[in-house]
């Protein structure tokens, strides 16, 4: 017995039982696309309701502010403006597009490329606005926080968003070497992104667990759900509607007939002499009869 236990341990960290332990996570994440799909467009469109205030406030602000010192600080404050004005109107066909979605009960094609969509443009926006902010301070807030965000808000399996942190690192890591002229500030912020993106993709992979055994235990809840309501309402012997389900059918048809007005008809169908036919041919045969009678 412990020999065979052995053998089923060493069999798990072989190659084809690596190999199956992959599959297995691959289709159990794929099993729940579908829903998270779902919750993703849903949280896009509250997103967008917040982002676009937001976006409109910061534009105001830096809009206002016309003590321009330098011909850097001009650059550094148009550089936000602009990239706010774009990500502003992005977020307003997000909302439009989300508001039309969110109340689908199927996902389709848009909803997969856009719920991906949106997780790009934040990143995009993140590694834009440090860029231009590296002109004026040497912290990478905006980075730290798209990568929050998207870790925290949008439902992304672990492989795909392991993916987008990593391209998300490498365009930070290229593009802030374009206004960080002092090379030990350049190798600071590189580090300090690792960090950042590590922060993000971990929040990534603890809300899409979460998520992940919400979905599955809703689903094992309904499963068994149907089953307690199965056995309540159907004999276990025939699987004919018993008393139960006949209560609760004419309880509903009583009160839908108050409310429309409408006639109703109730057929009663009796068998002569059935306890007559379960003494002679036994319960089985009369269990046959009850199904056939039931299906007629």
């Amino acid at each position: 017995m412990q020999k065979q236990m052995k053998n089923n341990q060493d069999n798990s960290w072989s190659f084809e039982g690596i190999r199956k332990k992959i599959l297995k996570i691959y289709h159990d994440n794929n099993s729940v696309l579908d829903e998270c799909v779902l919750i993703n467009i849903r949280r896009i469109y509250y997103l967008s309701m917040v982002a676009i205030p937001l976006r409109i406030i910061d534009i105001l602000l830096f809009s206002l502010n016309k003590s321009h010192e330098t011909e850097v600080l001009k650059t550094w404050s148009q550089g936000i403006i602009i990239t706010h004005f774009i990500l502003l109107i992005i977020m307003v066909v997000f909302f439009l597009m989300s508001n039309r979605l969110r109340k689908r009960k199927e996902p389709n094609s848009t909803m997969y490329i856009m719920q991906y969509a949106i997780v790009i443009v934040i990143m995009v926006s993140g590694i834009v606005l440090v860029t231009i902010d590296q002109l004026v301070t040497t912290n990478i807030t905006p980075l730290l926080l798209t990568c929050i965000i998207v870790g925290a808000v949008f439902i992304i399996r672990p492989a795909i968003s392991l993916i987008i942190y990593i391209a998300t690192y490498m365009a930070y890591y290229n593009l802030i070497a374009i206004t960080i002229t002092n090379q030990q500030v350049l190798l600071s912020n590189r580090v300090n992104g690792i960090t950042a993106v590590g922060i993000g993709y971990l929040l990534s992979i603890i809300i899409w667990y979460y998520n992940f055994t919400n979905i599955t235990q809703k689903r094992r809840i309904e499963i068994q759900q149907k089953q307690l309501e199965h056995l309540a309402y159907f004999d276990s012997l025939t699987e004919i509607p018993n008393r139960h389900l006949f209560d609760k059918l004419i309880k509903q048809e009583l009160s839908s007939i108050r409310s429309d007005s409408h006639e109703t008809v109730l057929i009663i169908l009796d068998i002569d002499n059935f306890k007559k036919i379960n003494d002679t041919y036994g319960h089985p045969v009369g269990d046959i009869l009850l199904k056939q009678l039931a299906d007629f």
